[in-house]
């Protein structure tokens, strides 16, 4: 047993266990850094976080890859907020973490654009490309890299890491879109579940055109005939838009950019419009958990 593992073998058990989802891998460059006193921050935490650390912690083939920079002064505070993860909606679906701390020379990552999004690029084996990774940096806007990949700050707040999450889960954003991305997901051309979200190119439609847009919808099993979905204007037409307080059609400024109209089931703002909206209807974990075959 080397020096590192005596030293971590007597701390206490979350230590035990970060250090055995570090050390699972033979490859070097995942593994804790000899020289870093990983065990200091972690012994300073109270017996309540460490015991929510422990419960994150696994080994499992479908773990979530967290990515933790080796060696910054966040490690502590990140920690304890990250502690609390277990009490979170979203967290059945992401219960199991496997963290892989890196040297700024073997990830690398780099602030982009106007807004100073983060891009972390990871040196990942062709059987890890499907795993979801979390890679936290000291800084930057949170990012989304492909359908398995999140980039985001250390000091980002649990409902930010949540928001992010949700994408690889299914659900889209609900905030008004911009720029390429508006394009690309508003015309159709955007590789995403959206369960969340539908689009229309029209918001009056024949009532053959809205029973099929209501047998398309990822959330029809919740709504009962598809004559909710829209008023009646006769003459065979119906504008879109449900009743208030029904699980239906509620318009949203996703793709107003490119002349396009969006709608999601529920009325009322969700965290997947505002981060800071503590708000996971119901509904949409029964989506994620419909779509993923939980």
């Amino acid at each position: 047993m080397n020096a590192v593992s005596k030293s971590l073998s007597l701390v206490a058990t979350l230590s035990s266990l970060l250090f055995t989802a570090s050390a699972a891998s033979s490859t070097a460059w995942w593994q804790i850094p000899s020289q870093w006193p990983l065990t200091q921050p972690l012994q300073q935490l109270n017996a309540d976080v460490q015991q929510g650390w422990a419960l994150l912690q696994c080994q499992h083939g479908s773990a979530v890859q967290l990515w933790l920079p080796a060696q910054t002064q966040q490690l502590s505070t990140f920690l304890k907020r990250l502690a609390a993860w277990p009490e979170h909606p979203l967290a059945g679906f992401a219960s199991c973490l496997q963290v892989r701390w890196y040297h700024a020379n073997e990830v690398h990552c780099e602030l982009r654009g106007e807004r100073q999004r983060l891009h972390c690029e990871l040196p990942l084996l062709p059987s890890e490309t499907s795993s979801t990774h979390l890679v936290f940096a000291e800084q930057g806007i949170a990012s989304a890299a492909g359908d398995y990949q999140i980039n985001l700050p250390l000091h980002a707040s649990i409902n930010l890491l949540a928001h992010e999450l949700a994408h690889t889960l299914g659900l889209a954003d609900e905030y008004p879109l911009t720029g390429a991305i508006a394009h690309n997901y508003c015309m159709g051309r955007y590789d995403h579940p959206s369960l969340n979200v539908v689009v229309t190119t029209e918001k009056q439609l024949s009532s053959v055109e809205l029973e099929a847009l209501w047998r398309r919808l990822p959330w029809q099993f919740a709504v009962a005939d598809w004559r909710d979905l829209g008023q009646s204007l006769g003459d065979d037409q119906w504008l879109l838009g449900s009743a208030a307080n029904s699980i239906g059609l509620h318009a949203i400024e996703t793709c107003n950019l490119v002349g396009k109209y969006a709608w999601r089931p529920v009325d009322y703002l969700t965290a997947m419009h505002y981060v800071d909206v503590y708000s996971w209807p119901q509904l949409y974990l029964e989506l994620i958990e419909r779509n993923s075959g939980l």
